[in-house]
């Protein structure tokens, strides 16, 4: 009997990835962890919650054993469970999601037990963090296009502008008006270009 949490910086929550063996009513429960609460009562601090934030606020592996038997049903739907441990999933060494499992027997969670959850919450934070570099990876790519496709939109129309400019300014400086006026009305044509082709890219 098992979840898998991972940390949502920007709503400061432990949202749930996975469960196996809880009950649906636990489940609406633990869909969202706030990391920030009140703090948790004699009788409450067992609790799977407080165990996740604990095991985040402190980055390392909490053991919880001899687990109030209700409490322990309220999570699990069995009377028996009785042991809880939370293990952190790490990203570049800071915790980015917690491994929590519930077992009926208190030793369970040997050394090498504990040693297998931390490699599979280690497996875990190395493919979250490909998924993270694939996605930061495309926004890159993307805003790489962006701004070649900007910069050629935008390139052609400017040199056209310093063209029409100094003509602009030749044809004030012999009194040419009619031409001035003219050759803004094309300047501001040509302005229209890019700015609409800019529309389009956003």
């Amino acid at each position: 009997t098992g979840t898998i949490h991972i940390l949502d910086h920007q709503q400061q929550k432990l949202s749930l990835a996975a469960s196996v063996g809880m009950t649906s009513q636990t489940v609406s429960q633990i869909e969202e962890i706030p990391l920030h609460e009140n703090e948790p009562g004699p009788d409450e601090k067992h609790c799977l919650i407080y165990l996740s934030r604990e095991a985040i606020s402190q980055n390392k592996v909490v053991q919880r054993n001899h687990l109030k038997s209700q409490q322990s049903s309220d999570f699990t739907g069995r009377e028996e469970s009785d042991t809880c441990i939370a293990v952190p999933i790490h990203i570049n060494g800071l915790a980015e999601g917690i491994i929590s499992v519930f077992s009926a027997d208190s030793s369970y969670f040997a050394p090498e037990k504990v040693s297998l959850l931390s490699a599979i919450a280690k497996q875990i934070g190395i493919s979250l963090e490909r998924e993270r570099l694939t996605k930061e990876t495309i926004i890159m790519e993307e805003r790489q296009r962006l701004a070649r496709e900007l910069h050629d939109s935008v390139t052609q129309p400017l040199y056209s502008i310093a063209l029409f400019a100094n003509g602009t300014s030749e044809h004030a400086r012999l009194g040419n008006f009619d031409k001035v006026l003219q050759n803004l009305e094309t300047i501001d044509k040509i302005i229209q270009i890019p700015l609409k082709e800019m529309r389009l890219m956003i």
